[in-house]
């Protein structure tokens, strides 16, 4: 029978003990190295705590400090206030003026009238009268035509107010029978609403009549 790894038994391994060091940054050490590398050798110095080095007050014993006293300034002077759109209303006021005066010049102008010389560049010649051979006309009565028109005109209104006439009459007599079926609709719909009992019907006697003889008594 094959033997197989997994089936051989282990051997048992013994755990090390332990070693407790203490704990160490070294962060002084790694910033000193980094200094010293960063820097040439000639300026590597050994670090030192920050001194505090207040300044010198200034003296103020000159006042001006070499600087010239100020000038005084000179006051405002009041100056009459005016605005622009007077003038350039008053140069256009002026320009308006000149052309309605213009135009008025032109219009008196207009009203004189004037005749423009005819030019004659030759002598007009007036034929002497010829006596035709035709007849005189005669007169003949005048006939127009508006004395026609205005009495076809008179026919024309007749015949369209009798028109009218016979439709207004037409439309009064469809308003008659229209109201006559409603109120035989309505006549008929209030005569459906009252209630009647209907009657109940007589039937015939379908018995016959009941014989008159005496029953038979059984023996």
């Amino acid at each position: 029978m094959p033997t197989y790894k997994f089936f051989e038994a282990t051997k048992t391994q013994t755990a090390k003990e332990p070693k407790f060091e203490q704990f160490n940054l070294k962060t002084i050490e790694r910033s000193k190295s980094r200094t010293r590398k960063s820097l040439p050798v000639e300026d590597v110095v050994e670090l030192q705590p920050y001194v505090f080095k207040a300044a010198k007050m200034p003296d103020f014993s000159d006042t001006f400090n070499g600087v010239k006293p100020p000038s005084p300034k000179k006051l405002t002077s009041f100056v009459p206030f005016k605005l622009n759109t007077t003038d350039r209303g008053e140069g256009k006021q002026s320009k308006l003026d000149e052309v309605v005066q213009k135009e008025q010049e032109m219009a008196k102008e207009g009203a004189c009238f004037k005749a423009t010389p005819v030019k004659m560049n030759k002598a007009v010649v007036i034929p002497d009268r010829v006596r035709s051979d035709r007849k005189a006309t005669k007169a003949v009565n005048m006939r127009l035509v508006s004395n026609e028109r205005s009495m076809q005109r008179e026919l024309f209104d007749q015949s369209i107010k009798e028109k009218d006439k016979i439709q207004a009459e037409q439309k009064a007599q469809q308003e008659e029978e229209r109201l006559k079926l409603e109120e035989e609709e309505v006549r008929k719909i209030r005569a459906a609403s009252n209630f009647k009992a209907t009657p109940i019907k007589k039937y015939r006697n379908t018995l016959g009549q009941v014989a008159e003889k005496k029953l038979t008594v059984p023996v």
